[in-house]
């Protein structure tokens, strides 16, 4: 089901701090998310970045900013932070590649990584929160519309390939498969994955997803161990979106409808 969203404005007289929101980030998860297993935030966190970073390599996109599009600066102020989200969440930096190998399973994502020549200087900005044993990660990029357009749909049409990815174990600990489907999430561009796995005994599962938005690509991974919070991961990426077209304006494209995910049922 897609449901219509209009962007916020900020009140008169009052710099922006933050989205509006109804819910606390705690009413959104569940009490029982922040009762499960924190011990397992690491290994979430470390999903989430290495998530990112894979999908970030596979792309074409822009390794500095180019006129007319959004700046780093300007992203920088569109990214999720704790106060959009409630007081129990808290803001790391995001957690790097333990070995560099990043994770492995799928190959149309390793050819077109391998196809791409990488730049080390990335001026994107990027995010990560986390509350109990739940990661959210954000990373922004921006280029001119048709240049985005292209790179969205090779990702789209690698990822949607994808069956399972691996990640490789850390601090000894033992590798990390994942279960990929396709699944409906964001908006009618997005491209989106359900990941389901179990670590150390617990359930793990989260959502991937890309989205091109006007001149600017949103890359968004809800990651969760012990909980299975459909609804807080669509709420959180529309707060995203919602934050993304308060502050980069007509250069993000008109408001999408949202999908709202079914556990259970993919695209």
């Amino acid at each position: 089901m897609r449901t219509a969203r209009q962007p916020q404005t900020p009140a008169p007289g009052r710099k922006h701090r933050g989205i509006r929101r109804t819910r606390s980030i705690r009413s959104l998860l569940g009490f029982t998310v922040f009762r499960g297993p924190r011990r397992l935030r690491p290994r979430a966190a470390l999903v989430a970045g290495t998530a990112c970073a894979l999908v970030l390599a596979a792309g074409p996109f822009p390794a500095q900013a180019e006129d007319g599009v959004p700046t780093p600066d300007t992203l920088r102020e569109a990214l999720l932070e704790p106060l959009d989200l409630g007081p129990d969440v808290e803001q790391s930096e995001p957690s790097p590649d333990d070995d560099g190998t990043g994770p492995t399973g799928c190959a149309a994502l390793d050819d077109l990584r391998g196809s791409r020549t990488q730049d080390t200087a990335d001026p994107w900005p990027e995010v990560q929160l986390s509350a109990g044993s739940v990661v959210i990660q954000q990373k922004l990029t921006a280029g001119p519309p048709e240049s985005i357009a292209a790179g969205h749909a090779a990702i789209r049409d690698a990822l949607t390939s994808c069956t399972t990815l691996t990640f490789p174990g850390s601090d000894g600990g033992p590798p990390l498969t994942l279960n990929l489907s396709p699944v409906s999430f964001g908006g009618p561009d997005a491209v989106a994955l359900r990941m389901d796995g179990t670590y150390a005994g617990v359930s793990v599962n989260g959502y991937l997803a890309l989205e091109p938005l006007g001149a600017v690509e949103l890359l968004y991974v809800f990651f969760q161990a012990g909980g299975d919070s459909t609804e807080a991961a669509a709420a959180v990426y529309a707060m995203a979106v919602d934050k993304i077209h308060l502050i980069v304006g007509p250069a993000a494209g008109p408001p999408q409808p949202l999908a709202t995910p079914i556990p259970g049922t993919t695209i």
